[in-house]
């Protein structure tokens, strides 16, 4: 693999090993931020799993049933007890989530929130509580429309996932911005490694990339920033840097053999 320079063809080969690095020593920080902590809580939650599962097993019945032969009473009759048996379990759930709610919301405030074990489980308890009471919901909706059930189960989803999303917003930013702060040099290795330590061909193919993010990193503090911010660099990257990366990144063509005529 090859790119042309001002110096002549120099053979470039992609080593992911570095930045494979990285990426294994800073992926736990993002996975301890509140943003992977509360998307777990979401997931974590028995009763909307139980309907989501639900949901997923009726769509050969909604949404499927001409294709596949289950237009019967028999499976109508198998999707709506689905819903109810999800439902009876969701009230069980409910019950269970507020009660423990409300017990350590009580003990967190009696440490006055210094115990952070603690405002982590009455945080989880009362978000269970909310995806337990929606699961309710979408399960007495799915027992009469199945259908129903189903576009109910995902607008919860929906509006669960974009709530922890929004709420994260400033700690998943940070997050991003103290990673590459602590890795800024190690980033700088990696491209430099990439181009065989030629700084000339880094100083033109990669640091206007490293500048543009020193100047504007500060600048980002919500998603729709960070979307504006990736746009950004993606306009700041040189020619030079995109057709070394495509090269490294094709297959080497094979080199004819000695005397063969091309």
């Amino acid at each position: 693999m090859a790119v042309a320079g001002d110096s002549g063809t120099l053979p470039f080969r992609l080593n992911c090993n570095p930045l494979f690095q990285i990426i294994a020593e800073e992926s736990p920080v993002l996975f301890q931020s509140k943003g992977a902590k509360d998307l777990v809580s979401i997931i974590d939650s028995t009763a909307f799993a139980n309907v989501t599962v639900a949901s997923l097993k009726n769509i050969r019945y909604t949404f499927l049933s001409e294709q596949t032969g289950a237009d019967t009473f028999d499976h109508a009759v198998t999707a709506r007890l689905r819903y109810l048996e999800t439902g009876l379990m969701s009230v069980a759930s409910l019950v269970h989530n507020v009660v423990f709610a409300m017990v350590f919301t009580a003990v967190a405030i009696v440490t006055f929130g210094q115990v952070q074990t603690i405002n982590n489980l009455f945080t989880r308890e009362w978000m269970h509580a909310a995806l337990s009471f929606g699961s309710v919901v979408a399960s007495s909706a799915g027992t009469i429309v199945p259908k129903l059930g189903q576009l109910v189960n995902l607008r919860i989803a929906y509006f669960a996932v974009a709530a922890v999303i929004g709420a994260s917003e400033r700690d998943c930013i940070g997050a991003i911005k103290a990673i590459y702060r602590r890795n800024k040099e190690r980033f700088s290795a990696v491209g430099l490694e990439l181009v065989q330590k030629n700084c000339e061909i880094f100083n033109r193919a990669f640091q206007p990339i490293l500048n543009y993010i020193d100047s504007n990193l500060d600048g980002v503090r919500t998603y729709r920033d960070l979307v504006r911010f990736s746009k950004g660099v993606a306009g700041a990257t040189p020619a030079e840097a995109s057709e070394i990366l495509r090269n490294c990144l094709s297959p080497a063509e094979p080199e004819p053999p000695e005397g063969a005529t091309v």
